[in-house]
């Protein structure tokens, strides 16, 4: 048990020293449905993260999010949506691949000392996605029988990631479970993994379908957590769920065939045009001196004809009316 713990502790040590600068596929401004993040790396090499909310259905820009140099150099406007001091984040980022060359990150969210998210994300040429698997090699036993080999390029095992509502200003729930992908020929497998406390470990997980023997990973380690798919000290994986049939253009991939995305539209946006936060400061104030026009009304004008003449006529004789008008000053014609 100790030496679990031991190597459980060293990974997670190693993990976070592998803090890097913003990679420059990372760097720049983002636009989504509803924000901007903007990602920059100072003079001083110290990492700023800007967050822009489109609030009102997009007709209102929030500056939600921004260090204190940025609030100084442009002036806050104090109003309903705005508050007086914006939230401080600072942020790292990890690579979630050993190939640095996959752009598969990790953004590290300080909110405070005790509120801590990871944010895994991957860029594929100018687009940021959530819900991403990474293609990994797995040893296995060379004297199995039933060891699959690759047939094309989408065979093998896709590592998933701890899923994320996004880069907000505040914390978000970690996920209890996450999955793995198992592509072989047609056949897709939807490996689930749950969130556990027991230490991290590289063990092989196996199991069989239609004569063949399958590995993966016993366990992930994603957004800090540990995530296993057997039980207990187990390397059997059960109950295993039929695949499904696997067409690549349900998925998006990258040029390499490492990324695996399941989105079907992008998370963020890269402004290749705007890259600095002039330019996002440039595109608040031009939305925000815009004046929404005012509702149409519920009800469209009509032109009514009351007929007051016939209303008088026949309120005439009635000595109550008749009493309330005189109070009012108005007198029947």
């Amino acid at each position: 048990m100790k030496k679990g713990f031991f190597l459980s502790l060293l990974f997670i040590i190693f993990y976070s020293l592998g803090a890097i600068e913003i990679p420059d596929s990372l760097l720049g401004l983002w636009e989504g449905n509803d924000r901007f993040v903007f990602f920059e790396q100072t003079e001083d090499e110290k990492p700023q993260i800007t967050i822009v909310l489109k609030e009102f259905y997009g007709w209102y820009f929030d500056r939600a999010a921004e260090s204190e140099e940025k609030s100084k150099l442009e002036k806050r406007i104090r109003n309903d949506a705005t508050h007086k001091t914006a939230e401080h984040i600072t942020f790292e980022v990890n690579n979630i691949s050993k190939d640095e060359q996959i752009n598969a990150y990790e953004i590290k969210m300080n909110y405070s000392k005790r509120n801590i998210n990871y944010i895994p994300v991957a860029i594929i040429g100018d687009k940021m996605y959530l819900n991403f698997f990474i293609k990994e090699k797995v040893l296995v036993p060379e004297n199995s029988e039933f060891n699959v080999k690759a047939e094309n390029e989408y065979d093998g095992i896709w590592r998933g990631t701890a899923g994320s509502e996004g880069i907000k200003v505040c914390e978000q729930k970690i996920d209890e479970n996450i999955g793995a992908f198992i592509i072989h020929g047609e056949k897709i497998f939807n490996i689930r993994y749950w969130k556990t406390l027991m230490p991290y470990d590289n063990k092989i997980a196996w199991f069989r379908y239609d004569d063949f023997e399958y590995y993966i990973y016993r366990h992930l380690y994603s957004a800090a957590n540990n995530y296993s798919c057997t039980t207990g000290r187990s390397t059997r994986i059960r109950n295993i769920v039929a695949p499904r049939k696997f067409n690549p253009d349900d998925y998006i991939f990258n040029e390499d065939k490492t990324i695996l995305v399941t989105d079907s539209q992008p998370y963020l946006t890269k402004l290749a045009d705007k890259n600095d936060f002039e330019a996002l400061m440039q595109l608040v104030k031009e939305q925000n001196a815009k004046r929404k026009p005012p509702r149409p009304p519920l009800f469209p004008p009509l032109e009514l004809d009351w007929h007051w003449d016939l209303i008088y006529y026949l309120e005439k004789d009635n000595e109550l009316i008749q009493k309330v008008r005189a109070e009012q000053g108005i007198w029947f014609k």
